[in-house]
């Protein structure tokens, strides 16, 4: 099974330190309509719907990322961020 975006696979994990710098760091950034589809993999889950603290609708769709994106994209400064590592 591949993982989700964004995600890192065992291997990946095991061999991180062998990783190029560039591929190790870690940028926080506005989520973008890019997003979309690494946040459907993500949050269409059982196990994190049954752990958030806010609402968040299961299944989880293409529909509710663009919203949840749009919404963000009115927040000035921006209150939710995008976890960007290895370029994803």
């Amino acid at each position: 099974m591949k993982p989700a975006p964004g995600v890192f696979s065992r291997e990946q994990f095991l061999n991180f330190n062998r990783m190029k710098k560039e591929e190790r760091a870690v940028r926080l950034r506005p989520l973008v309509i890019g997003d979309a589809d690494a946040l459907v993999a993500l949050a269409n889950n059982r196990k994190i719907f049954d752990n958030v603290r806010d609402m968040l609708p299961h299944p989880y769709g293409m529909h509710d990322a663009i919203w949840f994106i749009d919404a963000c994209g009115k927040d000035n400064p921006p209150f939710n961020l995008a976890i960007e590592t290895g370029g994803e």
